[in-house]
């Protein structure tokens, strides 16, 4: 339940970030409402993250090579793409070079036949420079950035962030400017395994990591990669992401290194970061991991990622978990998939594996820039100079700037009732178009199947009914599986006399009960009621405890006037916040 119903709410649900240092409240609240004709910068790295071999004199599995992309939007109303008359630059400030900060240039030659210019990437691009435009974006592909920056050239900041400008072309005057993650780790820690002595040594052992897995090689396979060095792996194990074929009959190098390590690495984050970047760099930061998923959620385990058919263009799609339709990608990769107005997806939610909100600060700095809080992108006028008043907008939003017709943004219960439709547990009162009925009594029936969601999350199907356990809940009766069920589990004994009514509308007292016994299980009882929390719950009223325990719990705080309206119904927006603050959706 915590996974799905925390992935459907990506771009929904939003964490508000600090201001970017003094006087950043002013930039911040400009940047946020669109002036008719600026122009915003939507900047991101095309991966969570590059990493590299910082030597290269015998080994080296990728090069220094990290991407930008830029997409370019004039404010208005519409707001639109730019596609000409501009002119984007990039640097970074500090850290104008890599010679020196690895050696890949001494090497070039022999591993990719081209001898490159210092400071200069495979592509062409240096550590400055000006974007090439691509169709519906700009971009700058293989920048040879290292994670050492020229004031700190011995201590790792994977985190490097490039300043980009756009300017008019021809007057050459700055229209606006960014500053992005390009991240970036040589933490590939081989030496956990490869060191002289290690699990991964070989019979005879050479002093250094980098030969000591060629050694190993040529010991198990018969190769003469030794005699050979510097090794280029993708010389004869294909790697799409480097674009190179390989050798016949040898194993993709993804393929290969999963299935050699299978029974070496355990299928947990930790496993994942004895290869990839890192204990140290955390490559994975997004707003999924700070929930607890991992690596294994998306990806599998190692026997699966070894089985990739086409590892780097075969890889998880958001539309696996985010499948209500609306998520839907339009490219087999979300890196590569657009959405509203023609965006990336990553223009908006940010690279792979920094699904904004991110846990590191300098992801942030973007979102801030352009909206005053962290990302994703949600804010209409961010690009529109008036929010739409017709339409529908990212991901079916409607022009009243809410999933729901019914539920307006200014209504007050807004965020849990997206919540709660995005965590899967509620459907609306109606598809077409898509209604929420807020303002709705909630019944003991449809109670049922809310709090089970909640507790089990939203694919939970309960058993069938036998129609056995309430008199009034016969089997083929509405919610009749999801009753008995609740009864099962000890969240309900009925309303009397062997009957569950389950047309009754649940009044906020019987909800505290019912939302307690579901967060806390049937045998929870609370600490006794003290009378002193709500003036309309004196002490020895019912269900008294179970009132001020939820306030305790922060789930309720009454409904206004220092009273909590114990026998009014609940309704349907009220069941949002119940729910979503008792079971902790995201």
């Amino acid at each position: 339940m915590k996974t799905k119903g925390f992935l459907i709410r990506i771009g929904l649900a939003l964490l508000v970030a600090a201001l970017l240092g003094a006087g950043a409240g002013l930039l911040t609240r400009e940047s946020v409402d669109a002036a008719e004709g600026t122009y915003k910068i939507l900047a991101w790295n095309d991966l969570g993250m590059h990493c590299y071999n910082r030597d290269f004199a015998d080994l080296a599995v990728l090069p220094p090579y990290n991407t930008l992309w830029v997409q370019v939007i004039k404010a208005g109303d519409p707001p639109t793409l730019v596609t000409s008359g501009v002119t984007v630059e990039y640097f970074y400030e500090d850290n104008t070079y890599s010679v020196g900060k690895t050696n890949f240039w001494s090497y070039s030659q022999d591993l990719f036949g081209v001898s490159l210019p210092p400071n200069v990437g495979l592509k062409g691009k240096g550590l400055s420079g000006t974007m090439d435009f691509s169709g519906d974006h700009y971009v700058a592909e293989g920048i040879p950035v290292t994670e050492f920056s020229d004031s700190a050239p011995t201590t790792s900041q994977p985190y490097q962030l490039a300043t980009v400008i756009v300017k008019d072309s021809v007057t050459g005057a700055e229209l606006a400017r960014t500053r992005v993650v390009t991240p970036v780790s040589s933490e590939m820690r081989c030496d956990k395994c490869h060191s002289d002595g290690g699990e991964g040594s070989p019979d005879n052992p050479t002093g250094k990591v980098e030969t000591n897995i060629l050694q190993l090689h040529d010991e198990e396979e018969g190769t003469n990669l030794m005699a050979n060095r510097p090794v280029l792996c993708a010389k004869c194990h294909a790697s799409n992401a480097l674009g190179a074929p390989g050798q016949s009959g040898v194993p993709n190098l993804s393929n290969a290194m999963h299935d050699k390590h299978e029974d070496e690495s355990p299928d947990t984050l930790d496993g994942c970061y004895n290869c990839h970047p890192g204990p140290q760099t955390k490559c994975l930061r997004d707003t999924m991991s700070q929930e607890g998923m991992t690596c294994i959620d998306c990806h599998g385990g190692m026997s699966t990622v070894k089985n990739n058919p086409d590892p780097w263009l075969n890889e998880p799609r958001c539309d696996t978990c985010h499948d209500s339709g609306q998520y839907d990608q339009n490219h087999p990769l979300y890196r590569f998939s657009t959405e509203h107005g023609g965006l990336y997806c990553e223009a908006c939610h940010d690279s792979t594996h920094a699904v904004a909100p991110s846990r590191e600060e300098n992801d942030a700095i973007k979102f801030n820039i352009l909206q005053g809080k962290n990302g994703p992108i949600d804010q209409c006028q961010v690009c529109h100079t008036t929010t739409p008043s017709t339409g529908s907008g990212p991901h079916g939003l409607t022009s009243s700037g809410s999933l729901f017709e019914d539920v307006p943004s200014t209504y007050w219960a807004r965020e849990f009732i997206e919540r709660l439709y995005n965590a899967g547990i509620t459907g609306g009162c109606s598809t077409s178009p898509l209604m929420y009925c807020p303002d709705s009594t909630v019944t003991r029936a449809q109670m049922a199947i809310f709090i089970l969601r909640g507790i089990h999350g939203s694919t939970y199907v309960p058993p069938t009914a036998s129609g056995t356990v309430f008199g009034d809940v016969p089997v083929g009766s509405f919610a009749a599986d999801w009753i008995e069920q609740l009864a099962a589990e000890g969240v309900t004994a009925g309303c009397g006399g062997g009957n569950y009514c389950p047309d009754a509308t649940i009044t906020r007292a019987q909800m505290a009960i019912f939302l307690l016994r579901g967060e806390h299980g049937s045998v929870y009882t609370p600490p006794a009621a003290t009378g002193t929390v709500f003036g309309d719950v004196p002490l020895g009223s019912f269900a008294d405890a179970w009132i001020e325990q939820l306030a305790l719990e922060g789930v309720t705080s009454g409904c206004g006037s220092g009273n909590y309206c114990p026998d009014n119904s609940v309704t349907r927006a009220e069941m949002a916040v119940f729910l979503v603050r008792a079971f902790s959706l995201p």
